[in-house]
């Protein structure tokens, strides 16, 4: 639109003054968005690496010169960043109380061994019921048996005290090191909440800029509708002259419709004639309709009936079919009854054949254990025997320069011969049953 003087006017577009609010993107810049790369410098680039978090590394707060929304931006990724620190020490502190616990679980053993003497397999030498430490191919004195039995205690027990003041030491150092964690992340959890007091403050800036470009906005508005009313009020004769044409318009149409009214009336009749006509026609063209519509009726009816036997064979043959569905389905939830029963009963036998196993595997190690001190029991009985026996033998041959007759002398020998020779048996019997129980357990 053009005004009187024909200089072409300001639209409302133009006449809108730009608006001092931040962008996210400059104007010249849209299109081209650039993301805010993480600082170097922070001290959390390297989550992996577990240190003390100390006040000095938290990262500088933004200055507030810039724009409200990077500093916002800013300050949300840097407590997203101490929230990832949080919760890793979090974990440090789950992992240190996971690993902890086995360590406590072998220091009460080793109290509870110690306090009601138990001694485990691999934790001291067994002793057997003579005192001696193993097997020993000669007889030791008491005295020497009472202080190797005495040395290996103390040995046993020196071990024991040092494996229990390591244990002690990894405990304390894991209470440490748990404090520690734990102070670090309440240090920074302090953090997270002066930063969210932070967020906060910019939060306000922010509202109070956008509260200025709004109060802009509403004088720019103002300043365009004075504006708007001068122009019109300047172009106030074009608007009456287009007014005007706009009744001549109006008026010339409605003298038009009344001359085709005239018009109509005087044809009146001749559209009468044609229309008689054209009613004839319609009424013949309809008879001949009718006729063909009845014959293609009782075709459509004959095809219905066909249809509807079909439907018929078919809706029974569906209810056949679902039927049959039903029984399958039936037979169906039975065999997985049954299915699930077998397998929960195969689930049964698994536990009880791995509890059978787990009680022969134990039974076996009893009887090998009950075989070895029946073994060693009978061999410290063959040795004694057998010394007895060369002690006798000795005697014998002392005695053979005194007054014994050589019937005595024979007597006595195969006396001992016999003994050694019952020991020998049970020895034997002893090894035969233990050999049965452990293939009888297999």
């Amino acid at each position: 639109m053009h005004d009187g003087g024909g200089t072409q006017l300001p639209s409302a577009a133009r006449a809108v003054a730009p608006l001092d609010v931040p962008h996210r993107n400059p104007p010249s810049q849209k299109g081209n968005v650039q993301l805010m790369l993480p600082r170097t410098s922070t001290p959390y680039t390297d989550l992996s690496v577990s240190r003390p978090f100390t006040p000095g590394d938290l990262p500088a707060l933004p200055a507030a010169s810039g724009s409200p929304y990077d500093e916002d931006r800013k300050l949300r990724r840097e407590v997203i960043t101490l929230r990832k620190r949080i919760k890793e020490l979090e974990q440090q502190v789950t992992d240190l109380n996971t690993s902890r616990k086995p360590i406590d679980v072998a220091v009460r053993q080793r109290q509870i061994d110690s306090a009601y003497g138990v001694v485990r397999p691999g934790a001291m030498p067994h002793l057997d019921g003579s005192g001696a430490v193993g097997e020993t191919n000669e007889c030791t004195p008491p005295n020497e048996l009472d202080l190797k039995l005495e040395q290996v205690q103390r040995e046993w027990q020196a071990k024991l005290r040092e494996l229990t003041d390591q244990y002690e030491r990894r405990v304390a150092d894991g209470d440490r090191e748990k404090e520690t964690t734990l102070s670090q992340l309440r240090v920074m959890k302090t953090q997270v909440g002066a930063l969210s007091g932070s967020l906060e403050e910019s939060s306000a800036r922010f509202s109070k800029k956008e509260r200025e470009a709004r109060e802009k906005e509403r004088q720019a508005r103002v300043d365009l509708l004075h504006r708007q009313a001068g122009r019109r009020i300047r172009n106030q004769g074009i608007m009456f002259g287009f007014n005007a044409w706009a009744e001549y318009c109006y008026a010339r149409a409605y003298a038009l419709g009344k001359l085709r009214e005239c018009a109509n009336r005087l044809r009146k009749g001749t559209a009468e004639a044609f229309y008689g006509w054209l009613r004839v026609l319609e009424n013949e063209a309809i008879k001949k309709l009718m006729g063909d519509k009845v014959l293609e009726k009782r075709s459509v009816q004959a095809q219905l009936e066909h249809w509807k036997r079909e439907a018929a064979q078919t809706e029974h043959e569906r209810k056949l079919l679902h039927d049959r569905v039903k029984e399958l389905s039936s037979s169906l939830d039975e065999a997985e009854s049954q299915l699930r029963e077998q397998a929960h009963v195969l689930s049964e036998l698994d536990t009880h054949k791995a509890r059978q196993e787990k009680y022969f595997r134990n039974k076996l190690e009893l009887l090998q254990v009950a075989h070895e001190d029946d073994t060693k029991g009978l061999s410290e009985r063959v040795r004694e025997l057998t010394a007895t026996l060369t002690a006798k033998e000795h005697e014998y041959a002392t005695l053979l320069g005194k007054s014994t007759s050589p019937e005595q002398l024979i007597a006595e020998n195969k006396r001992c011969l016999e003994q050694a020779a019952l020991a020998d048996e049970r020895r034997l019997e002893a090894e035969a049953e233990a050999a049965k129980q452990v293939a009888d357990c297999v």
